[in-house]
Protein backbone atom coordinates (compact mmCIF):
# COMPACT_ATOMS: atom_id res chain seq x y z
CA UNK A 1 0.00 0.00 0.00
CA UNK A 2 1.45 3.36 -1.02
CA UNK A 3 2.06 5.88 1.79
CA UNK A 4 -0.64 8.33 0.64
CA UNK A 5 -3.09 5.77 -0.72
CA UNK A 6 -6.60 5.50 0.74
CA UNK A 7 -8.68 2.47 -0.14
CA UNK A 8 -12.43 2.53 0.31
CA UNK A 9 -14.36 -0.74 0.33
CA UNK A 10 -17.92 -1.90 0.79
CA UNK A 11 -19.49 1.43 -0.25
CA UNK A 12 -17.48 3.43 2.26
CA UNK A 13 -18.06 1.16 5.28
CA UNK A 14 -14.34 0.37 5.33
CA UNK A 15 -11.40 2.72 4.79
CA UNK A 16 -7.76 1.66 4.80
CA UNK A 17 -4.68 3.87 4.76
CA UNK A 18 -1.01 3.58 5.61
CA UNK A 19 -0.27 4.81 9.14
CA UNK A 20 2.46 7.47 8.80
CA UNK A 21 3.88 6.80 12.29
CA UNK A 22 5.97 3.84 13.32
CA UNK A 23 3.68 1.57 15.36
CA UNK A 24 5.16 -0.27 18.34
CA UNK A 25 3.13 -2.88 20.23
CA UNK A 26 4.06 -4.27 23.63
CA UNK A 27 2.32 -6.99 25.60
CA UNK A 28 3.08 -6.98 29.32
CA UNK A 29 6.00 -4.65 28.55
CA UNK A 30 7.55 -7.00 25.95
CA UNK A 31 7.85 -5.61 22.43
CA UNK A 32 5.96 -7.93 20.08
CA UNK A 33 5.69 -5.76 16.96
CA UNK A 34 7.32 -2.70 15.40
CA UNK A 35 6.30 -1.46 11.97
CA UNK A 36 6.53 1.50 9.64
CA UNK A 37 4.04 -0.25 7.35
CA UNK A 38 0.96 -0.58 9.55
CA UNK A 39 -2.46 -0.19 7.96
CA UNK A 40 -5.04 1.99 9.69
CA UNK A 41 -8.34 0.17 9.24
CA UNK A 42 -11.56 2.12 9.83
CA UNK A 43 -14.78 0.13 9.89
CA UNK A 44 -18.06 1.99 10.31
CA UNK A 45 -18.28 3.64 13.72
CA UNK A 46 -15.83 1.27 15.44
CA UNK A 47 -12.48 2.44 16.77
CA UNK A 48 -9.66 2.22 14.23
CA UNK A 49 -7.67 -1.01 14.18
CA UNK A 50 -4.03 -1.19 13.11
CA UNK A 51 -3.00 -4.17 11.01
CA UNK A 52 0.73 -4.92 11.18
CA UNK A 53 2.54 -7.04 8.58
CA UNK A 54 3.52 -10.44 9.99
CA UNK A 55 7.11 -9.80 8.92
CA UNK A 56 7.21 -6.98 11.51
CA UNK A 57 6.06 -9.22 14.38
CA UNK A 58 8.32 -11.12 16.79
CA UNK A 59 6.60 -14.48 16.51
CA UNK A 60 9.14 -16.93 17.89
CA UNK A 61 8.44 -17.72 21.51
CA UNK A 62 5.52 -15.30 21.69
CA UNK A 63 2.74 -16.34 19.28
CA UNK A 64 0.83 -19.58 19.11
CA UNK A 65 -2.29 -20.57 17.19
CA UNK A 66 -5.66 -20.54 18.89
CA UNK A 67 -8.69 -22.69 18.12
CA UNK A 68 -10.97 -19.64 17.87
CA UNK A 69 -12.29 -18.62 14.45
CA UNK A 70 -14.86 -15.92 13.77
CA UNK A 71 -16.47 -14.59 10.60
CA UNK A 72 -16.95 -10.98 9.54
CA UNK A 73 -19.22 -10.21 6.60
CA UNK A 74 -16.81 -7.46 5.49
CA UNK A 75 -13.45 -9.21 5.90
CA UNK A 76 -14.00 -12.99 5.95
CA UNK A 77 -12.85 -15.60 8.48
CA UNK A 78 -10.50 -14.52 11.27
CA UNK A 79 -7.94 -16.79 12.89
CA UNK A 80 -6.75 -15.97 16.41
CA UNK A 81 -3.44 -16.30 18.22
CA UNK A 82 -2.38 -16.64 21.82
CA UNK A 83 0.45 -14.40 23.03
CA UNK A 84 3.00 -15.35 25.68
CA UNK A 85 4.97 -12.48 27.24
CA UNK A 86 6.64 -11.83 30.60
CA UNK A 87 5.43 -15.17 31.95
CA UNK A 88 1.78 -14.46 31.06
CA UNK A 89 -0.38 -16.12 28.44
CA UNK A 90 -3.16 -14.18 26.70
CA UNK A 91 -5.65 -16.24 24.71
CA UNK A 92 -7.00 -14.80 21.45
CA UNK A 93 -5.18 -11.49 21.83
CA UNK A 94 -4.28 -11.25 18.14
CA UNK A 95 -6.28 -11.97 15.00
CA UNK A 96 -5.64 -12.20 11.30
CA UNK A 97 -7.58 -12.64 8.07
CA UNK A 98 -5.25 -14.87 6.01
CA UNK A 99 -7.92 -15.29 3.33
CA UNK A 100 -9.50 -11.84 3.60
CA UNK A 101 -11.97 -10.92 0.89
CA UNK A 102 -10.48 -9.27 -2.20
CA UNK A 103 -11.99 -5.90 -1.19
CA UNK A 104 -9.68 -5.86 1.85
CA UNK A 105 -6.80 -7.96 0.49
CA UNK A 106 -4.24 -5.53 1.96
CA UNK A 107 -4.72 -7.10 5.43
CA UNK A 108 -4.13 -10.72 4.33
CA UNK A 109 -0.55 -10.94 5.63
CA UNK A 110 -1.15 -8.78 8.71
CA UNK A 111 -2.28 -9.16 12.31
CA UNK A 112 -4.19 -6.91 14.68
CA UNK A 113 -4.00 -6.69 18.47
CA UNK A 114 -6.88 -6.43 20.93
CA UNK A 115 -6.03 -2.98 22.26
CA UNK A 116 -8.96 -3.12 24.71
CA UNK A 117 -6.90 -5.61 26.72
CA UNK A 118 -4.94 -3.70 29.40
CA UNK A 119 -1.87 -5.89 28.75
CA UNK A 120 -1.52 -4.36 25.27
CA UNK A 121 0.27 -1.05 24.83
CA UNK A 122 0.32 0.51 21.36
CA UNK A 123 2.63 3.47 20.76
CA UNK A 124 3.14 5.72 17.76
CA UNK A 125 6.50 7.24 16.89
CA UNK A 126 5.96 10.04 14.39
CA UNK A 127 8.69 10.93 11.91
CA UNK A 128 10.58 14.10 12.83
Amino acid sequence: MAPDEIIVAWKGHIRMSREPAEVIVKVDGVEIARSRRAIRFSEGTRADVFYIPMTDVRQEGHLGPSELKTTCKWKGQASYFTVAAAGNVHENLIWAYPDAFDEVAQIRDCIAFDTTNPSVEMMFRHPS
